[in-house]
């Protein structure tokens, strides 16, 4: 018989929260076993979940077009207080804010 976890066990390791594992139990995402108050796991089960919940890297996009003018979409800012749009002009806002919206 595989030997069993404590939650704390499960924790050490990952480095995350005691409170880790018996949220992630009691949510269903971590397969256990419950000896009255007392829940287990056992290591093939928490490898298996680490593996699930792995993501994988993604390449980096170059952008080729360096020289073009930057799209409005990439200079549009919108102000803080007034929820306008400042079209573009990136220095139009301070801190976040437009001129007349500024809390300064």
């Amino acid at each position: 018989m595989e030997e069993l976890l404590s939650p704390k066990e499960v924790s050490k390791p990952l480095k995350v929260s005691e409170s880790w594992p018996y949220k992630m139990a009691k949510r269903g995402l971590l397969p256990h076993y419950k000896f009255g108050s007392l829940i287990r796991f056992k290591k093939s089960d928490i490898e298996a979940y680490l593996e699930k919940s792995r993501v994988e890297a993604k390449e980096k996009k170059v952008n080729k077009d360096k020289d073009k003018a930057p799209s409005s979409k990439q200079t549009s800012r919108i102000c803080r207080g007034c929820f306008k749009r400042t079209d573009g002009k990136i220095d139009y806002l301070i801190d976040g804010f437009c001129e007349t919206c500024s809390p300064r």
